[in-house]
């Protein structure tokens, strides 16, 4: 009897252990199903390189990717294995729609359709983000280049707000070709950023950071409605200018004419004279045709200067009353002639 006590406890700890498997879960695998990582292929520009890559999740590798229906937009190819790349430069602007198929090792399916989307890129720009709200202390703002179109270099120019100082810029590692050289200045309100890029940035990439604070204790606020101001000069690798925003050129002081009011002239009531055309008589006294012309008399006198005395000039006009009158010279009495007495002939 105390033989079978034992061989009973462990037969009643079996038949717990096993039970009728009511109320009880099952196990399930943990591996995850075939698919795609992503559903999106991004932004595709007109003349911009595209790159894109799909790769399959879940399932049990290696995997196998093919473009199973649809077509490419102009310009892309497709190219299959362990992950699908679409690369290119898109030629024309639409929309394509298509679907690619990746198998694993269980020989497991899955199908995924995509659609991708080109269309031109946005004039040159760089985009500054600002808060919409106010400034306390430090905060730094991203700024991005929009359709850079293969530029290669670029200064910007930002007119902030009053009152704002620029503490710190940071050149952001997020183009194909790394960070873009960075130098910058401050003078006034200005801040003159110029960029150096070894590889054109993609479309919305982000190319700096621009840490800025309140010169005082008082908010500051960096919102576009508070009067900022961009400039922009862009050129590709080969020195062409891409796009130019200048500043406005400083406006020239207005000269207000003078405040003249005009003559009221009436017209004088003037009639114009009658002109009778000279009634063509031929005068009898007239020399006949061919004979010396002899000159008109002229009543003005004609002298001979040689035979002028000068004398006897003209006086000239005098204002009595500017004029001294000259003193009279004393007259002396001429001595009376005397006739010589005639000698008388034989007389003493």
């Amino acid at each position: 009897m105390k033989r079978l006590l034992p061989a009973l406890a462990g037969v009643s700890l079996l038949l717990s252990a096993c039970g009728s498997g009511a109320g009880t879960s099952t196990p399930t695998s943990s591996r995850e199903l075939l698919s795609f990582s992503t559903a999106s292929l991004g932004s595709a520009y007109v003349g911009e390189a595209f790159t894109s890559t799909v790769a399959p999740v879940g399932g049990t590798g290696p995997y196998s990717v093919r473009l199973a229906s649809g077509a490419l937009p102009a310009g892309l190819k497709f190219t299959g294995g362990s992950s699908a790349v679409l690369a290119g430069t898109p030629t024309a602007t639409g929309s394509s729609s298509f679907s690619l198929e990746v198998s694993d090792a269980n020989l497991s399916v899955k199908t995924q359709s995509f659609t991708l989307a080109v269309t031109d890129l946005p004039p040159l720009d760089f985009t500054l983000s600002l808060p919409t709200g106010e400034v306390r202390g430090e905060t730094r703002l991203p700024l991005s280049v929009q359709g850079p179109r293969g530029v290669r270099a670029a200064r910007y120019t930002w007119v902030m707000p009053e009152g704002a100082v620029v503490t710190k810029i940071q050149s952001e590692n997020s183009t194909d070709a790394g960070r873009p050289v960075v130098f910058w200045k401050q003078n006034g309100r200005n801040l003159l950023l110029d960029f150096g890029f070894r590889l054109a940035p993609k479309n919305g990439a982000q190319v700096a950071l621009i840490s800025v604070r309140p010169m005082t204790d008082k908010p500051l606020s960096l919102a576009a409605a508070s009067g900022t101001t961009t400039f922009l000069l862009a050129q590709d690798g080969a020195g062409k200018v891409l796009r130019e925003v200048k500043p406005p050129e400083p406006k020239a002081p207005e000269v207000k004419p003078a405040d003249t009011k005009p003559t009221d002239a009436k017209p004088t009531d003037a009639k114009p004279t009658d002109t009778k055309p000279a009634d063509p008589k031929v005068d009898p006294k007239a020399a006949p045709a061919g004979a010396p012309v002899t000159p008109p008399f002229s009543t003005t006198p004609t002298t001979d200067p040689t035979k002028t005395d000068p004398t006897k000039a003209a006086p000239t006009t005098t204002d009595p009353a500017k004029t001294d009158t000259p003193k009279p010279d004393p007259i002396t009495p001429a001595a009376p002639k005397t006739d010589p007495v005639p000698a008388v002939p034989g007389g003493k």
